[in-house]
């Protein structure tokens, strides 16, 4: 099962109350088998920054471990200047490759987003992405192969925060 909760572009596929994750919550220690990846961009080289995007993944990152269970070092942390095309790529392909059947993949991306030029597929944009088209198509990251990666995963349930 994949489940996508979307926010580029204003757009929502998924709609559901946000939990409030920014005060400890009770533990449920219920995502042992579960696995994470976590990317947040306060600080673009280029674009605008987008202010407490770093605050909000740290706020996931607490919630994920402390709430849900998670073995930190089953959880990725990507900040600012490392949520770069590559390593957003490799971390998402070594948690998917190392996720454990009958556990979850979270994915969380704070961070911009623009739709590809063919008006389907959506962009992440990592943070050495440029403001050009040229940039954007050549360092952003596309949506469906990120799912595509993530659904190669052994995991029963895939849970996408972008």
């Amino acid at each position: 099962m994949f489940l996508l909760f979307l926010s580029l572009m204003s757009q929502s596929l998924y709609a559901e109350s946000w939990p409030e994750i920014s005060k400890p919550l009770p533990p449920l220690h219920d995502g042992y088998s579960d696995s994470a990846v976590i990317i947040s961009i306060s600080d673009y080289d280029k674009i605008q920054d987008i202010p407490n995007a770093n605050i909000n993944a740290r706020d996931w990152y607490t919630w994920l471990t402390k709430t849900k269970g998670l073995s930190p070092s089953r959880v990725h942390l990507i900040e600012n200047e490392f949520a770069t095309k590559e390593n957003i790529l490799t971390t998402t392909k070594k948690v998917s490759k190392n996720s454990v059947a009958g556990g979850k993949v979270w994915y969380i991306f704070i961070g911009y987003g623009a739709i590809s030029s063919n008006g389907i597929d959506r962009i992440l944009i990592g943070s050495d992405t440029r403001p050009t088209l040229q940039s954007l198509y050549s360092r952003g990251i596309s949506q469906r192969e990120i799912v595509s990666i993530l659904e190669s995963g052994k995991q029963k349930e895939t849970i996408a925060v972008i």
